[in-house]
């Protein structure tokens, strides 16, 4: 199958018939049907992607949600509106001014992400 991305996927068990497979190669087979199901973090953290997927649309409202409480509206840094970036160590929202300079910072001080568009995680 193709998926989003374009990316191609192969069925193995259906190319070479999972019968005739080596213990060696079923261990592959499941292996890579297992990293494609599922998204690891920045961190090394592995998530199931239908879990992601399931959980995106309530976690954006959530995000939302949280922007809209007042002392979210303005940036952390320099109190400016709206706030696009949050800064996911620190626990602030910020600017987009402010939200690119955390980016250029260095992720030891500040690790900033983009909260206005479909997936926070990436």
């Amino acid at each position: 199958g193709i998926l989003d991305d374009g990316a191609v996927i192969i069925n193995l068990e259906s190319m070479i018939g999972i019968s005739r497979c080596s213990t060696i190669t079923k261990r592959i087979i499941k292996y890579m049907d297992e990293t494609m199901d599922s998204w690891t973090s920045k961190l090394g953290n592995s998530f199931p992607r239908r879990e992601i997927e399931l959980n995106e649309k309530s976690s954006k409202e959530f995000i939302d949600n949280l922007r809209k409480l007042t002392h979210n509206k303005k940036c952390a840094d320099c109190g400016m509106e709206p706030t696009v970036w949050a800064s996911v160590n620190l626990g602030v929202f910020l600017c987009l001014r402010c939200g690119s300079i955390h980016r250029g910072i260095g992720t030891h001080i500040s690790i900033p992400k983009g909260c206005t568009g479909n997936l926070m995680h990436n």
